[in-house]
């Protein structure tokens, strides 16, 4: 989904792992109601791609603010996208922020320690769950 008329870039990086490539990139971004107060608020589109596997997910600012704040490894830094310097519609702000969010991710997937990453997983709608082998050898199809 893009604004209409409006063509937005998709800012993407990659990060090389032990086991192969991983890349996160924000594929562009709308503006959309919040439903509970109707005021708009922008939406971004995120989309992580590692060993074939792409997962998306969408998140507004505030949502990457509080990831910021969920990472013990992060406590004291500042988060890279102050918001007073943001304009919902100015597309040069838009993109601006889009990379810079997009930068911010990358940052965070290559630095923040395996240990601390469970936030930064769900955020971006990784899977992080290890199958049950015990489980999946008796039938057991809950794990």
């Amino acid at each position: 989904p893009n604004l209409p008329g409006v063509p937005l870039q998709a800012h993407s990086t990659t990060r090389r792992k032990p086991n192969g490539m991983a890349s996160v990139r924000i594929t562009g971004s709308e503006l959309v109601p919040d439903p509970e107060t109707g005021k708009e608020y922008r939406a971004y589109f995120i989309e992580h791609e590692e060993g074939g596997v792409v997962t998306k997910s969408t998140h507004r600012y505030s949502e990457f603010t509080k990831l910021h704040e969920t990472i013990p490894s992060l406590t004291g830094t500042r988060f890279p996208a102050p918001k007073s310097l943001f304009t919902l519609s100015d597309q040069a702000a838009v993109d601006e922020r889009t990379a810079t969010l997009t930068d911010y991710l990358t940052f965070v997937m290559d630095k923040v320690p395996a240990d601390e990453r469970g936030p930064v997983d769900e955020f971006l709608g990784i899977n992080t769950a290890v199958p049950d082998v015990a489980a999946a050898h008796n039938g057991d199809t809950t794990a």
